[in-house]
């Protein structure tokens, strides 16, 4: 399984993005079809659960396909409950790589550059919009370590490292 950082909203509810392979999952809730049977190819679903950690309402198929990478560590997930959205960011590569990394979409709509931020409605969880960015050449991965919003303003604030270029990054 993979599955994301949990993020806890205002009502102590635990936000969490779970991606499953071929099964019956979540105590029966959820059964994922035999073509999800490889580590780079998961069902993910939006699960949420009190500080007991029992499962509220039913978990919410995303349309989010392929790979994330939150097992390396190299994605990040936040709930902006002020404005009914969720954010994710990060990078489709590992640390060392000089390759465009996983494949990752969202509403069969690629992400195509190695570092993205990606947002989402929390209720509809229709993408709202995304950023990525790449350097020019394929010299090095580009990645989001941190990801964080203003309490009052909801701006986002990233922090990360951008992978060798010829100096021009676009976002």
């Amino acid at each position: 399984m993979d599955f994301s950082p949990p993020v806890i909203d205002s009502q102590n509810q635990i936000h969490v993005i779970l991606g499953f392979q071929y099964g019956t999952h979540l105590n029966g809730m959820i059964t994922v079809p035999a073509s999800f049977n490889s580590n780079s190819n998961y069902q993910y679903y939006l699960v949420k659960y009190n500080l007991a950690g029992d499962i509220l309402g039913t978990p919410s198929l995303l349309p989010l396909a392929g790979s994330t990478l939150f097992r390396s560590g190299y994605l990040q997930f936040m709930y902006d409950e002020a404005n009914s959205r969720y954010y994710l960011g990060g990078s489709r590569n590992l640390e060392g790589t000089g390759t465009l990394g996983a494949a990752l979409s969202y509403n069969n709509v690629p992400v195509v550059g190695s570092g993205f931020l990606l947002s989402f409605s929390s209720t509809t969880f229709n993408e709202l919009w995304r950023r990525d960015f790449s350097n020019t050449g394929n010299l090095g991965a580009n990645f989001i370590y941190g990801l964080k919003k203003d309490p009052v303003t909801s701006d986002i604030y990233l922090s990360g490292k951008i992978g060798r270029s010829t100096n021009t990054v676009t976002f």
